[in-house]
């Protein structure tokens, strides 16, 4: 028993500790701002996530062409009513859209076409006017201001209409016999009160039938107006009829 006591208190009989790697030393702790790493910041604007990807824009389309079904029975009965009154709304923007296009279309053909008649029954009226002066000059009468103001006002009106209508049904092939059929008339006619009708009636129809030979040269067709004016001509030539008195 006491060699027994003698060997556990020994101390040479303790398990000896293996030999180890040393403890890491500690690092030093900094000691400035400038010590202490600092990460760069990112480079660039930050990436954001768009608010609707393609593949939800491609599924929703698909969804409004029904080409695919919801998810679930509830989901797809109410896309499919939701889409019936989608479609129902864009078919009647549709209608809508094309009323008003075609109400805006026929507004500015008609304004169009009443510009276009404007544009040549201002020129003609002042025509009329020169004429209606010039031959009261020719016979040396000087008639005052109310008489040129009374004559336009009754020619202004039917110079606009003649014009308007004329401009408006010309592709007609009737309004073009019936436009020749006057420039031959007006020819003829302007060319006889020149010769043999008195200077009273030279005044009181002269210019009016002068504009209106004037009118039907403009508003015909070359072909149609090189028929009249041959018309004209051939039948001057036979009456023997002259051009200025």
């Amino acid at each position: 028993m006491a060699g027994l006591s003698a060997v556990t208190s020994s101390p040479t009989s303790v398990r000896q500790r293996k030999p180890g790697k040393p403890p890491p030393s500690p690092s030093p702790a900094p000691t400035s701002a400038a010590d202490i790493p600092l990460a760069a910041p990112p480079r660039g604007p930050a990436p954001r996530k768009p608010l609707v990807t393609l593949e939800d824009a491609q599924a929703e389309a698909l969804q409004r062409a029904g080409l695919v079904d919801g998810a679930d029975g509830g989901g797809s009965d109410g896309s499919e009513d939701n889409e019936a009154g989608d479609g129902r709304a864009g078919a009647e923007d549709d209608v809508e859209g094309e009323g008003g296009g075609e109400d805006e279309g026929t507004d500015g053909a008609e304004w169009d076409e009443f510009f276009d008649s404007l544009q040549l029954t201002v020129p003609f009226c002042f025509l009329y006017l020169m004429m209606d002066i010039l031959t009261n000059l020719s016979y040396s009468r000087h008639p005052a201001w109310t008489h040129y103001a009374q004559n336009m006002l009754t020619s202004v009106p039917t110079i606009g209409m003649i014009i308007f209508y004329s401009t408006r049904y010309l592709h007609l092939p009737p309004v073009r016999v019936l436009l020749l059929a006057t420039s031959i008339a007006a020819g003829t006619r302007l060319i006889w009160l020149v010769n043999k009708a008195p200077y009273l009636l030279v005044m009181g129809q002269a210019p009016a039938v002068g504009t209106l030979w004037i009118i039907t040269v403009v508003q015909l067709p070359l072909q149609h107006v090189a028929a009249a004016l041959a018309v004209v001509f051939a039948w001057s030539w036979w009456a023997k009829m002259k051009f200025r008195p």
